[in-house]
């Protein structure tokens, strides 16, 4: 799990449903994804049918994260 605590600043909570399904593939992008964006935490919940993660951060435009899991073949939709 990435995170950083010592920040002070409000942190927003963003919620994607994937068909990342496999932990390994979770691992991959829980080390990718803060290379192209500036995250505080990144959670993966890949039990169940459906692949969910959520990001926590100060702010993130949700197109760019599915546009970049799109990148690599996966489909990533935020969550309102």
């Amino acid at each position: 799990m990435i995170s950083d605590y010592n920040r002070k600043e409000k942190m927003n909570l963003y919620i994607f449903k994937t068909n990342i399904a496999s932990e390994k593939k979770g691992q991959l992008f829980l080390n990718l994804l803060p290379h192209y964006f500036k995250i505080n935490k990144i959670k993966f919940h890949l039990e169940g049918v459906n692949g969910i993660f959520s990001i926590k951060a100060n702010s993130l435009a949700t197109a760019k994260v599915e546009n970049t899991i799109s990148n690599f073949g996966y489909s990533c939709t935020h969550q309102k």
